[in-house]
Parts: C-alpha cells; structure tokens; sequence
C-alpha cells in the first residue's frame, strides 16, 4: 500500500484496447491497498502525472504500526466487523 506525500497520481485501467483515468489521487490519498488484502494481480495502475512522492506500507510494516497503536486497530476492527 502506499500514501501519497505530495503530488499528483491518476489511477487508470485498461479495457477495450485503451486507457480509462478511474481517478486522480492528490497528498493523502492511498493506492495498493488491494495488494495488501489478496495476492491476485493488480487491478489498476497508476501513474504519477507530476513530481510526486509515496510512503510505502508493506505487510510488516503494517503489523509494526498495529502493534504499536493496537487500540486504533482495536477500533476500526470493531466498526467493521462488530
């Protein structure tokens, strides 16, 4: 998974032989977090559209941060699956 630093990213898919923009990210936004949930092939690409810069979140860095604030983790697991 990664969070955007700064600058501007555009989520896009192929079909039909060309390229659909699905959405444009800017400082904040996250994508990959698919990756972290299944191991199918990504289902879209991205493509920075000016200078830009992410934070990666792979899975151990996740459980480290989890670790870390288990009462956050406690939290949103409980508000999505009570």
């Amino acid at each position: 998974m990664f969070v955007l630093e700064y600058g501007t990213v555009v989520v896009s898919k192929q079909w039909g032989g060309e390229s659909h923009v699905l959405k444009q990210l800017l400082h904040g936004d996250c994508f990959g977090e698919m990756a972290l949930l299944d191991l199918f092939p990504r289902s879209a690409s991205v493509m920075a559209v000016e200078a830009s810069s992410v934070i990666e979140f792979n899975h151990a860095t996740l459980l480290k941060l989890y670790q870390y604030n288990l009462e956050t983790v406690h939290h949103y697991s409980n508000e999505y699956w009570p």
